[in-house]
C-alpha cells in the first residue's frame, strides 16, 4: 500500500473548533462576510 500525503497533520481542539499550532489553517475556518444589500429610501432616489 502507498501512503499519499496532502500536507500537514492538523491537531484539532474541538472544545474550540480551532486547529493547534496551526495560524493559517485556523484562518481558513472563517471569512468575512460581504455587507447586506440594503434598498435605498425614496428620498435617496
Amino acid at each position: 500500500m502507498t501512503k499519499l500525503t496532502l500536507g500537514q497533520r492538523l491537531r484539532v481542539d474541538g472544545g474550540k473548533e480551532s486547529f493547534l499550532e496551526n495560524a493559517v489553517a485556523n484562518a481558513l475556518l472563517g471569512r468575512e462576510y460581504r455587507a447586506l444589500f440594503l434598498l435605498p429610501k425614496e428620498s435617496e432616489i
